[in-house]
C-alpha cells in the first residue's frame, strides 16, 4: 500500500489523473508528464490500482488524482468532523486599485488554480481513510460580483462567507470573489479551508496570482506544468517519520512531554452569565513606534529575537492568571522540507509545544534567553507532527493543548515581495473586514510584524470567557510588555499584573469606606445609655426568665465592682466557662464594664485544652458554674485564681459589691478604645489554639455599622443560638444591649434541630438571627412551616450555596437575608452582600464594611484585578490587635500595608477575587485550613497531636465531602509498617488520645493506616493523592447481626447517609453494636440522619437521641417505644 500511496502522490504533484470505467485503468495528463518509471508502476500495480480507484463512489468526476493526507492534515479532518459548524478558513481580503483589469485578474485566477491542484481538492474517505481528491472539471473560481457596493456591507458580507462551514468532499475547499467598492477600488476576497492551507500560502498565493496578471497582460503563455508538490510532501513525510531523523524527533518530543501536563485554566468560571454561542472575537491592538522601538533595544542588549521577548512576557500573562507554574504553549511552524518547496502552497503548518517551568524569581530577560533556546531546539525537531506527539494510553492525553502563540515576521502585505505591487495595484489591507475567530484555544496570542512595529492579535474559546475579559487580559499583556522593557533585569515576581487604571479601581474606589464612627467610645458604653434610656424594656430572656434593662444594668455593675475588686482591669483577660444562660450575658458585659476582656471557654472542651487556655490567658478569675468548679479548680494553673460560681454565689456578689461601695469604693473608668474587649483562641497550625486579641474599637466599628445597615432596637428579639466560643456569637450578645433589642437564649444544642427552632423562633417573637450555611439549608428542608415575624437572616461562617439563598423566603417569608464573611482576627465580619436580589450561580461575600479594605493580592504583594485570584487582605478598623503572646505569629499574619504607610493588613489564607461589580467572589483556602460547621479548624493542629501518638510516624489529616458536610479523615503510617505490611492502631485507641486534647468536632471520621504517605516532586505530603483514596467505615466491635426490622432498616440508613459522605463499608459491616460516631459519623451527619429516620419511622425522634443512643439496637428500641406510644 505504501508504494501506492507514493505513486499517486508522484501522478497527483505532475498532474496526471487516473480513472476506472467498466473495469479499465485510463491515465490523463498534460504532455511530457509521463515517465518510463511511471508507466512501469503503473502495469505493475494495475490491479490494485483498479480495485482502489473503482471502490469511489459514483458520482466521482471523469477527470481525478488521489492522494493521502498528511498526519497534520489528519488532525484537521477530526477537528472538523468534531466541529461541523466551523469554518475553518484561512482568508485574505485585500484592496486593489480599480484600473486593474478585471478580465485579466480571472484569467490569472484560473492559471494559478491549474498551476496548484491543491486548490482542486476535496476531501473524501477512501476504505475509511480520508483522501484527497484532485477534481479539475469543477475547480474554484474568482466570481465577479455585479453591482457596487459600500465598504460596511462588504465586510459583512465577507465575515459571513468566512463563518460558513464547508463540505469537505462535496464542494471546492476554496471560496474567491471580486468586488466593485463605491471608492472606485477593487476589493478581493479569498477563504480557503484550513485542511489545504497555511498562513504562509496566503502570500505564496497573491503573489502567484499578481504574477499571473501580469503574464496575461503582457502576453506570456503559462507553464507546461503544474507547480503543486503536495503529494510529494505526503511521501517525503512518511518516509521521514520511518527514518533516523524521525525516531530522533519522536523521543525528543517524548522527553519533552514525560511530565503529566497539568489542566490550564485562565480564570475560575466567569462570575456572570454571557453568550458561550457567541463568535471568538479577535481582539487587536498595534504598539505605538516607542514601545516597538524599546523592544528592539531591549532584544538587542539580551541578545535574543523579539519572538522570545514577546513569548516571555506571554507566559508572565499566563502564570500571574492562573497561578500555574508549568505552562506549555503551542507555537506554530512551516514545515517546507527544502527550497523546492519554498513556493507550494498547501498544508506545511505543524505545531510544537514549547514547555516552560516559569519561576517568578527570574527575571524577564532570563526567561527570554532560557526560553529562545528552547524555541531553537523545538524547531530543530518540528517536522514531526503534533498529533504523532501525544501517547494516546496516558493519563494526560485528554488534556487539551489550551494555548497558543505565534511570531509572524511579516504579514502577508507587508512582505517585501510585495513593495512592488502595492505601488503598482494599490495593494492594501481590507480594513474593513476582520475575520472573526473560532476559538480553537483557551488563549491565542499572536505578534505580526508591521513595518517599523508589531500588530498583537488576542482570541478565546467563547465558551470560556466573555469579550470584556479577554479585552481586560489582552491590556495587561501590553502593561506587562512596558514594565518588561522598563527593566528587563527585575523577576516575574515584581511585574504588576493589574493596570494602573485597575490598581487605582480595587485599592482605591472599591475601598472607598471611610465613615466617622465612635471610635473613642468602649462598646458597654452602648449599654449605659440603653440603660438609662429604656431601663423598663426586656433585655434578655431565657426560657420563662427575663430581666429588663434596668435589673441587668444593676447585675452587671455589681460584677464589675467585684471583679474590679480582684484586680481585673484594662490588659486583664477573665475566663469564661458556663453553659448557655442569662448569667453568661451578665458575666460578658461585667467584664467589659470592670475593664477586662472575656475569654470563653466550652465546657465540652477536653481538659488539655482548658488548662492550656488558662494558663496561656494568665487569667486571675473564672466566672463558671457550680458544677463546674471542681474540674476547673484542678485545671487552673495556680492556687490564686479566682473562681465564682454565677449560678450558686450571686448573693456574695451582692453582698460584696455592696460592703465595697459602703467602703467608698466605686467603678474605675479607666479602660479605652484601644484596649481588648475579648480573646477568642482559633484552632492553630502548630498544634496549639492561639488567642485573638479584639480591640473595643474593633467591635465598635463593626457594630455600629452593622446597626446602620439593618436598625434594629426595641421591639426586636434576636436569638443567640451560636457557641459563644466562636465569634459570631460576638454580635449576638453586644449587638442586642447596643440598641435596646431584646436577647433571647436557645437551648443548647437547639440549633442542631430544626423543629424545635422553628417553635423557639416563632413562639419568642425572634427578628433576628444567624445560621452557619449548612445549618440554614437543613432548617429549609425541615423546618415544617413559616418564620412570618423574622426580619433578617444572617449567614457566616462557610460558603453560602446559591440554592439556599434562592429558597430562603420559603421559610422567611418577610426576611432578608445576608451573606457576611470575616475571620475571628478582624472583629467578626468585614464584608457583607445582600441575598435578596440574587442573579449568579454562586453567593458573592459582598464588599467591604465601614472604615475596612479589602486587598486581594498575590503571593509578591501586588494588588490583582477584577476577576483575578489572589490571597484576601484585610485592612482598616477591624482589625484585631493581634495574638496573645505570640509575637512571631502577629508578624507573620498582620503584615505591613503596601499602599498606606504605618498601617496594616491582615492576611487571611482565602483565596478570593473581585467581581466586575466591586463585589467579592470566595474561592476557598490557600493552605490547609478547613471549616467544619462553620468552626475553624487548621489540620496542622490535628496532625500535631495525633503524630504524638506512641509509635507513628507521620500522618496528614484531609478534609472530604462538599462544603458545609465536611469530613475530616486521617492518614497515617506507623514507625513499623511498611509495604505489604502494614500497621494499623485501632481507631478508638486513637479517637481517645485526640479525644484528650481537643475537641470533638477537630476528630477525624476515619483513620487509615497506609504503608507510605504519597509524596509531591518537591517532597512534600500529596493531599490530592489521599483525596483519591477510598475509605471504608470501619467498625472494631464484634459484629451483632440486626435482629428486628427496624435494627435492619437503621443499618440501611446508615449506610446510605456514610456513602453520601464519601465512606464505604469496605472493612466490616454495620452491626446492631456498632456505635455512630465510632464510624465516623459527627453532628451534623447525625442531624441529618435523625430527619431521615423521622421521616421513614414517622415518628418526633429528637436531634439529641442519636447522642444518646448511639448503637443501631439502642436507637431501635426509642424509635419501636415511640411508635408504640403513637
Amino acid at each position: 500500500m505504501e508504494e501506492i500511496t507514493t505513486l499517486l502522490a508522484d501522478l497527483a504533484e505532475r498532474g496526471i489523473a487516473l480513472r476506472v470505467d467498466e473495469g479499465k485503468l485510463t491515465v490523463r495528463g498534460p504532455q511530457g508528464a509521463m515517465t518510463e518509471g511511471l508507466r512501469d508502476s503503473l502495469t505493475r500495480h494495475k490491479r490494485e490500482l483498479v480495485a482502489l480507484l473503482g471502490a469511489r463512489d459514483d458520482a466521482v468526476s471523469d477527470d481525478v488524482s488521489s492522494f493521502p493526507l498528511s498526519a497534520g492534515q489528519r488532525a484537521q479532518y477530526l477537528l472538523q468532523r468534531w466541529h461541523t459548524g466551523r469554518s475553518n478558513a484561512i482568508t485574505a481580503c485585500s484592496r486593489l486599485a480599480g484600473r486593474l483589469d478585471v478580465a485579466s485578474l480571472v484569467a490569472a485566477w484560473d492559471r494559478i488554480v491549474q498551476r496548484y491542484p491543491i486548490l482542486m481538492a476535496r476531501i473524501e474517505e477512501l476504505e475509511g481513510e480520508p483522501v484527497h481528491r484532485i477534481d479539475r472539471l469543477n475547480p474554484p473560481v474568482l466570481a465577479v460580483a455585479p453591482g457596487i457596493e459600500s465598504e460596511r456591507s462588504l465586510a459583512g458580507h465577507f465575515q459571513a462567507v468566512a463563518a460558513q462551514p464547508f463540505d469537505l468532499a462535496r464542494e471546492p475547499l476554496v471560496r474567491a470573489s471580486l468586488h466593485r467598492v463605491d471608492d472606485g477600488d477593487l476589493c478581493i476576497f479569498i477563504a480557503v479551508h484550513h485542511i489545504i492551507f497555511d498562513g504562509q500560502s496566503v502570500g505564496i498565493l497573491l503573489l502567484a496570482l499578481f504574477e499571473a496578471y501580469d503574464a496575461i497582460v503582457s502576453g506570456e503563455q503559462p507553464p507546461a506544468h503544474t507547480v503543486g508538490h503536495y503529494g510529494r510532501f505526503v511521501a517525503w513525510e512518511d518516509a521521514m517519520l520511518r527514518s533516523d531523523e524521525g525516531v530522533a524527533s519522536r523521543d525528543y518530543w517524548k522527553r519533552c512531554l514525560a511530565k503529566e501536563r497539568p489542566i490550564f485554566r485562565l480564570l475560575p468560571e466567569h462570575a456572570g452569565a454571557f453568550d458561550v454561542g457567541r463568535p471568538s472575537t479577535i481582539h487587536s491592538r498595534t504598539l505605538d513606534t516607542g514601545h516597538a522601538r524599546r523592544i528592539l533595544d531591549t532584544c538587542a542588549s539580551l541578545g535574543i529575537q523579539p519572538t522570545a521577548w514577546f513569548h516571555a512576557v506571554y507566559l508572565a500573562l499566563l502564570s500571574k492568571h492562573s497561578g500555574q507554574s508549568d505552562l506549555t504553549v503551542l507555537m506554530p511552524v512551516m514545515v517546507r522540507p527544502d527550497t523546492t518547496y519554498r513556493a507550494d502552497i498547501g498544508f506545511f503548518f505543524n505545531a510544537v509545544p514549547i514547555r516552560t517551568a516559569v519561576d517568578a524569581k527570574e527575571t524577564i530577560g532570563a526567561l527570554s534567553r532560557r526560553l529562545q533556546m528552547s524555541i531553537v531546539d523545538a524547531v530543530y525537531h518540528s517536522a514531526y507532527p503534533l498529533s504523532l506527539m501525544l501517547d494516546r494510553a496516558r493519563a494526560d492525553a485528554s488534556v487539551p493543548f489550551a494555548l497558543y502563540f505565534g511570531y509572524h515576521e511579516f504579514s502577508s502585505l507587508a512582505d517585501p515581495a510585495f513593495e512592488g505591487y502595492r505601488q503598482r495595484f494599490g495593494l492594501a489591507s481590507f480594513n474593513g473586514f476582520r475575520q472573526q475567530g473560532e476559538g480553537d484555544y483557551d488563549l491565542a496570542l499572536e505578534v505580526f510584524r508591521e513595518d517599523d512595529t508589531w500588530r498583537i492579535t488576542l482570541q478565546a474559546d467563547p465558551a470560556k470567557q466573555p469579550d470584556e475579559v479577554i479585552s481586560a487580559v489582552f491590556d495587561r499583556y501590553i502593561w506587562l510588555l512596558d514594565q518588561a522593557c522598563d527593566a528587563p533585569e527585575r523577576s516575574l515576581a515584581e511585574l504588576a499584573l493589574a493596570t494602573l487604571a485597575e490598581r487605582d479601581r480595587v485599592v482605591r474606589e472599591w475601598n472607598n469606606t471611610a465613615t466617622p464612627f465612635a471610635d473613642d467610645k468602649r462598646i458597654h458604653d452602648f449599654f449605659l445609655d440603653q440603660v438609662v434610656r429604656q431601663g423598663d424594656a426586656p433585655a434578655v430572656r431565657h426560657g420563662h426568665r427575663s430581666i429588663d434593662y434596668a435589673t441587668l444594668g444593676e447585675r452587671v455593675e455589681a460584677l464589675a465592682l467585684w471583679l474590679q475588686d480582684t484586680g481585673v482591669g484594662p490588659g486583664r483577660i477573665v475566663a469564661l466557662c458556663l453553659d448557655r444562660s442569662i448569667e453568661m450575658e451578665i458575666a460578658i458585659l461585667a467584664v467589659l464594664r470592670a475593664g477586662g476582656a472575656y475569654m470563653p471557654i466550652d465546657p465540652e472542651y477536653p481538659d488539655d485544652r482548658i488548662g492550656y487556655m488558662l494558663e496561656d490567658s494568665a487569667t486571675p478569675v473564672i466566672l463558671t458554674q457550680r458544677n463546674l468548679m471542681g474540674r476547673l479548680a484542678t485545671l487552673s494553673p495556680s492556687a490564686d485564681v479566682r473562681m465564682l460560681a454565677l449560678d450558686d454565689e450571686w448573693t456574695t456578689v451582692e453582698r460584696e459589691s455592696a460592703r465595697l461601695r459602703d467602703e467608698g469604693m466605686s467603678l474605675v473608668d479607666e479602660v479605652s478604645a484601644t484596649d481588648t474587649c475579648y480573646v477568642i483562641y482559633t484552632s492553630g497550625s502548630t498544634g496549639r489554639p492561639k488567642g485573638v486579641l479584639v480591640e473595643h474599637r474593633a467591635l465598635v466599628n463593626r457594630l455600629q455599622w452593622m446597626q446602620k445597615r439593618y436598625p434594629i432596637g426595641r421591639g426586636d428579639a434576636v436569638a443567640q443560638k451560636t457557641p459563644y466560643c466562636f465569634d459570631v456569637s460576638v454580635w449576638e450578645f453586644l449587638w442586642t444591649p447596643m440598641t435596646g433589642a431584646e436577647l433571647v437564649f436557645a437551648q443548647p444544642g437547639g440549633h442542631l434541630d430544626a423543629l424545635y427552632m422553628r417553635r423557639f423562633i416563632v413562639q419568642n417573637g425572634i427578628t433576628v438571627l444567624h445560621f452557619v450555611p449548612s445549618m440554614l439549608q437543613t432548617f429549609l428542608d425541615h423546618a415544617g412551616g413559616t418564620c412570618p415575624g423574622v426580619r433578617f437572616v444572617f449567614c457566616s461562617g462557610e460558603a453560602l450555596d446559591a440554592e439556599s439563598a434562592r429558597r430562603y423566603r420559603e421559610v422567611f417569608t418577610e426576611a432578608a437575608l445576608h451573606n457576611l464573611y470575616g475571620p475571628t482576627e478582624a472583629a467578626i465580619d468585614v464584608t457583607a452582600y445582600d441575598c435578596t436580589r440574587m442573579d449568579r450561580s454562586f453567593v458573592p461575600i459582598g464588599r467591604p464594611i465601614d472604615n475596612t479594605q479589602i486587598l486581594i493580592l498575590d503571593e509578591h504583594g501586588h494588588a490583582q484585578p477584577p476577576g483575578v485570584p489572589g490571597e484576601l487582605h484585610i485592612g482598616g478598623a477591624n482589625l484585631a490587635r493581634g495574638y496573645l503572646r505570640r509575637p512571631e505569629l502577629t508578624t507573620e499574619r498582620f503584615i505591613a500595608h503596601p499602599f498606606q504607610p504605618q498601617a496594616r493588613l491582615y492576611r487571611t489564607g482565602d483565596l478570593a477575587r473581585w467581581l466586575d461589580d466591586g463585589n467579592i467572589q470566595y474561592l476557598g483556602r490557600i493552605d490547609h485550613q478547613v471549616k467544619i460547621g462553620g468552626v475553624r479548624i487548621e489540620t496542622g493542629e490535628i496532625e500535631a497531636r495525633l503524630v504524638a501518638y506512641p509509635g507513628m510516624a507521620a500522618c496528614a489529616i484531609v478534609p472530604r465531602g462538599e462544603t458545609g458536610f465536611t469530613q475530616l479523615v486521617a492518614f497515617y503510617r506507623m514507625r513499623d509498617s511498611m509495604p505489604g505490611d502494614v500497621v494499623s492502631v485501632d481507631t478508638a485507641d486513637l479517637r481517645a488520645h485526640l479525644l484528650g486534647e481537643l475537641p470533638e468536632y477537630m476528630v477525624p471520621a476515619a483513620f487509615v493506616s497506609v504503608a507510605t504517605l504519597p509524596v509531591t516532586s518537591n517532597g512534600k505530603i500529596d493531599r490530592k493523592a489521599l483525596q483519591a483514596v477510598e475509605v471504608g467505615i470501619e467498625s472494631r466491635r464484634r459484629y451483632e447481626e440486626p435482629a428486628t426490622e427496624t435494627e435492619k432498616a437503621l443499618v440501611d440508613l446508615w449506610s446510605g447517609v456514610f456513602k453520601e459522605q464519601g465512606f464505604v463499608a469496605i472493612e466490616a459491616k454495620i452491626g446492631a453494636n456498632d456505635n455512630f460516631f465510632e464510624l465516623g459519623g459527627n453532628s451534623l451527619i447525625a442531624t441529618r440522619l435523625i430527619y431521615t429516620v423521622r421521616s421513614r419511622f414517622g415518628v418526633e425522634l429528637p436531634v439529641k437521641a442519636l447522642f444518646e443512643q448511639v448503637t443501631i439496637r439502642d436507637l431501635a428500641a426509642q424509635i419501636d417505644q415511640l411508635k408504640r406510644s403513637r
